[in-house]
């Protein structure tokens, strides 16, 4: 249970990076306006990002609890 403990918290930070990847592609459609391309880029970041975990939690057998609601957050980010 200790091994998925430590994959729970690396999944908890690369749900972080995504948090801030969408606080920054936000800020990258005000502050750009119509610099279209530059926010696919932003938006192909998250997508990786969210890949990544979905990965990490197939690695760790996900045979451990969602008590903070973690992938129910998740699955609006598509």
């Amino acid at each position: 249970m200790v091994g998925a403990d430590i994959g729970y918290s690396k999944i908890r930070l690369e749900y972080s990076k995504i948090r801030w990847n969408i606080a920054r592609y936000g800020w990258n459609i005000a502050r750009d306006g119509s610099d279209y391309s530059r926010i696919r880029i932003e938006s192909s970041k998250i997508r990786l990002d969210y890949s990544r975990i979905r990965l990490e939690s197939s690695k760790i057998g996900w045979d451990i609890e969602d008590p903070n609601g973690l992938w129910s957050d998740m699955d609006g980010i598509q």
